[in-house]
């Protein structure tokens, strides 16, 4: 196949039974990819993919108790730039999970009711995540919520969040 001339790096799926849904690109062009079963949902589990700048998709190192809560599929990804982490979340799991930039590595993760939507706060301290029913903060540098923040219930996400800035 031939590919466009501007085509700068093409990244492969690397397991083909799953298709890639989302993706997010930090500063230093490491790319983060969020997936989901082919088959089997909603029992089948996605995964989270990294590429470092012009390497190959790898999947995410995860203890096996986190990586058996990757049901169905893995959603909406946030990037710190300034923290050099990646936010991810699995709605089926009940969970969100965060990875180091540097090489997919675990660094930890949160439970929530059904997270879909996840971004960045415009001054880079949280990662606000939509849950089925309310807008939740997470302090980028704890990944400790902050649940004087937690908006009313009923403003929740149910796969994308949009935060302006200005």
């Amino acid at each position: 196949m031939r590919t466009p001339d501007n085509l700068l790096h093409k990244l492969e799926n690397p397991t083909p039974s799953l298709h890639l849904t989302h993706f997010a690109v930090a500063a230093d062009g490491t790319v983060v990819v969020s997936s989901a079963p082919n088959q089997g949902r909603p029992m089948a589990a996605g995964s989270i993919f990294v590429a470092q700048p012009n390497q190959p998709l790898v999947e995410a190192k995860l203890p096996p108790d986190v990586a058996a809560r990757l049901h169905d599929e893995t959603l909406s990804i946030a990037i710190s730039d300034a923290r050099k982490l990646a936010a991810v979340t699995v709605p089926e799991g009940n969970l969100v999970v965060y990875l180091r930039l540097s090489d997919g590595g675990f660094v930890g993760a949160s439970p929530f009711d059904r997270p879909a939507g996840i971004g960045l706060s415009p001054d880079g301290a949280h990662f606000i995540v939509g849950t089925r029913r309310s807008m939740r903060w997470v302090r980028v540098d704890t990944l400790a919520e902050e649940p004087g923040r937690k908006s009313a219930d009923g403003g929740g996400s149910l796969s994308h969040l949009l935060i302006a800035s200005g």
